[in-house]
């Protein structure tokens, strides 16, 4: 079969959703079907991930404060404080 580059991006893309989106299904089913509440099932997912993929957390409505958690899974996280400047 032969596919243009952005045929081959496009299926890949759409192949890791779906295995994406399968996989949080059944995680969440099988959570649930062992007694866990779904708010429990969202608070697990929500601290996995902060742990793959970090977390920014906003201090002010304007968003030019910040911190943001990097490699929180890691030996070497850490917590960066950051302002936001418009020239």
């Amino acid at each position: 079969m032969n596919m243009s580059l952005r045929e081959y991006e496009e299926t890949y893309r759409g192949n890791r959703r779906l295995v994406r989106n399968n996989l949080v299904s059944f995680s969440r089913d099988t959570l649930e079907s062992i007694g866990i509440p779904k708010q429990g099932v969202n608070l697990m997912g929500a601290a996995l991930g902060v742990v793959i993929n970090g977390a920014r957390l906003d201090l002010n409505k304007s968003k030019t404060l910040a911190l943001e958690f990097k490699d929180v899974g890691n030996t070497e996280r850490s917590l960066f404080f950051g302002f936001k400047l418009k020239w």
